[in-house]
């Protein structure tokens, strides 16, 4: 039977749920310790992975609670350990805690369009407000996330315990990642090449531009396996992301192109992301410090469509198309 606290539901009881309860409690209680100071880096995180490893059987949370406070109890005089033993011992909100890092991570999208985006782009985050959280039980060895909108929540699939410390220790930017690329979107039909490549290139930017290594370090560890989905496009949007000397042009473009999908003819934005497509494996990987002169003009052609409209923030989708079309002709084959 399922049952409800504000907004999360939980679908069952199973293992891998209780796992999960206290796996965030163990995360939290980590950047805890760490925004205190006590935190050694990554050392830190694989000794305590390795402990929360030592997890036996069928339990309820608060009994993988109390495992973990014995398990802590060898590390005493550490500072981190320490700190995670005596929060450990006090009461914990699972679903405050779940619902404040799904908060944060919607506050964190509307910072970085705000920031990133243009005026529709903005105007669309705006809107943007939290998705209920459903936990159900899957028998997939990493977590999965879905956000859907009938009904309107994001269906959360713990995965295995081996898994599932270091997925919640970067559970913020995988909240951060449904709503960026399956909320703020405005289509009717989720494109997979855009929503898990090319923004997904954006995200990774913006956590590389926001965080330290150590969290940049976590989240392409765990999210590696999910490149491989749309590797391709993932890697046609870091370089396009990377084409502008300031950065603020494919950013900016991306995020209004993407929040105002619908405004054009779903032919046109299937070619556009098709030409940009080609332009990387046509010309992306030439471009350079010895670039000849067909490189070069394409180089040009790439500044003039992306950057020239930058300032003003208003992209000729179609015009872009046409451009990249001819731009694209010297690469083809031979007549």
């Amino acid at each position: 039977m399922s049952r409800r606290m504000a907004n999360v539901t939980f679908g069952d009881d199973s293992i891998r749920i209780r796992l999960f309860q206290a796996a965030l409690r163990l995360a939290t209680h980590f950047f805890e310790a760490n925004e205190a100071g006590h935190s050694n880096g990554s050392a830190n995180i694989e000794e305590l992975n390795e402990r929360w490893q030592l997890l036996k059987g069928d339990q309820t949370v608060s009994k993988y609670v109390e495992t973990l406070l014995n398990e802590l109890q060898p590390l005493k005089g550490q500072p981190l350990f320490d700190h995670i033993r005596s929060k450990l011992a006090k009461p914990f909100s699972f679903e405050q805690n779940l619902l404040r890092v799904n908060q944060a991570a919607l506050d964190e999208v509307k910072e970085c369009v705000t920031i990133w985006g243009g005026a529709k782009a903005q105007a669309r985050v705006k809107h943007l407000a939290p998705f209920p959280i459903h936990l159900e039980t899957s028998d997939h060895e990493h977590t999965q996330f879905f956000l859907q909108h009938t009904p309107r929540q994001i269906r959360v699939r713990p995965g295995s315990q081996k898994t599932l410390l270091r997925e919640c220790l970067i559970l913020r930017f995988s909240f951060f990642h449904e709503y960026l690329s399956h909320a703020f979107p405005a289509w009717s039909n989720d494109v997979e090449e855009a929503s898990e490549g090319l923004l997904l290139a954006l995200e990774f930017e913006w956590f590389e531009s926001q965080y330290v290594a150590l969290d940049n370090e976590l989240v392409l560890r765990v999210w590696s396996r999910r490149q491989e989905r749309q590797g391709r496009a993932f890697w046609v949007g870091r370089w396009l992301l990377n084409q502008c000397n300031s950065h603020e042009c494919m950013r900016k473009f991306l995020l209004e192109w993407i929040g105002s999908w619908d405004s054009v003819e779903l032919d046109v934005n299937l070619d556009l992301l098709s030409q940009l497509k080609g332009m990387y494996e046509k010309a992306g990987r030439h471009l350079g410090s010895n670039m000849t002169d067909k490189y070069k003009k394409t180089k040009d052609i790439i500044d003039s469509i992306l950057c020239d409209p930058c300032a003003k923030a208003v992209w000729d989708l179609r015009k872009m198309r046409d451009e990249l079309a001819n731009a694209l002709r010297p690469y083809g084959p031979k007549r």
